[in-house]
């Protein structure tokens, strides 16, 4: 069974437990709820963390390669390009 299909039975279980508690208002369903949620929202993450983890070697390495010495205003305008592609989310 792949992540995606674990973090979808997960999530269901969770959404069917949240309905299960607004009907009867059951705390033993309210607590299945929650624990089904935390277990979706934990493989959401692990599922997401290779990207992240790529897209923060990459900004590493951009501002590895910005030169602090630079007279020319270029360090500037390098910051500035590295600040719109976190503001775009481009890096989580």
């Amino acid at each position: 069974m792949s992540i995606e299909k674990l973090r979808d039975k997960y999530q269901q279980k969770a959404d069917y437990y949240w309905e299960c508690y607004q009907m009867d208002g059951q705390a033993s369903a309210l607590r299945a709820h929650e624990r089904n949620e935390e277990l979706a929202d934990a493989l959401t993450k692990a599922i997401n963390a290779a990207p992240i983890s790529e897209e923060l070697a990459e900004l590493k390495w951009l501002v590895l390669d910005l030169d602090p010495d630079d007279e020319r205003g270029d360090l500037v305008t390098a910051v500035k390009r590295l600040q719109k592609r976190v503001r775009e989310g481009k890096v989580i």
